[in-house]
C-alpha cells in the first residue's frame, strides 16, 4: 500500500511536472506570439510612418513645383507687361517725334509764307518808292520846265 501510495504520488508529481512543463511551453508560445505581434505592429507603424513621410515629401514637392510655376508665370507676365510698356513708350516717342516733325514743318511753312509776305511787302514798298520818286522827278521836271517857261 505504501508502494502504491508512493507510485501514485510519483505519478501525480510526474503529471504535475508535465502540467507545469506544458504551462511553461504555453507561456513561452504566448510570449513568442506576443513578441511577433509587437514586431508586426512596429513594422506596420514604421511602414505607415514611411508612407506618411513619402506622402508629405510628395506634397512638398508638388507645392514647390506649383510655386515655381507661379513664379515662372509671374515673371513671364512681368516680361510681357514690360514689352507692352516698352512698345507703348516707343509708340508715344514715335508719335511725339511725328508731332514735333509736323510742328517744325508747319513752322517752316509759316516762315516761308512770312518771308514771301515780307518779300512782297518790300517789292511793294520799292514800287511805291519808285513811283513816289518818279512823281517827285516829274514834279521837279515840271517845276523846272515851268521855271524855264517863266524865264522865257
Amino acid at each position: 500500500a505504501e508502494r502504491i501510495k508512493r507510485e501514485k504520488m510519483l505519478q501525480e508529481e510526474e503529471l504535475e511536472r508535465e502540467r507545469l512543463q506544458k504551462l511553461k511551453e504555453e507561456e513561452e508560445e504566448a510570449a513568442r506570439i506576443e513578441e511577433q505581434q509587437r514586431l508586426e505592429q512596429e513594422q506596420r507603424e514604421w511602414q505607415a510612418a514611411e508612407e506618411s513621410r513619402a506622402a508629405e515629401e510628395e506634397r512638398l514637392k508638388k507645392l514647390r513645383e506649383e510655386e515655381e510655376e507661379r513664379l515662372r508665370l509671374e515673371e513671364e507676365a512681368k516680361f510681357v507687361e514690360e514689352q507692352k510698356r516698352m512698345e507703348l513708350e516707343r509708340q508715344a516717342q514715335e508719335e511725339a517725334r511725328a508731332a514735333e516733325e509736323q510742328r517744325l514743318q508747319w513752322l517752316r511753312e509759316e516762315e516761308e509764307q512770312e518771308r514771301l509776305r515780307l518779300k512782297a511787302a518790300a517789292k511793294e514798298a520799292k514800287r511805291l518808292e519808285e513811283e513816289r520818286a518818279a512823281k517827285e522827278q516829274r514834279r521837279k521836271e515840271e517845276e523846272q520846265r515851268r521855271l524855264r517857261l517863266e524865264e522865257e
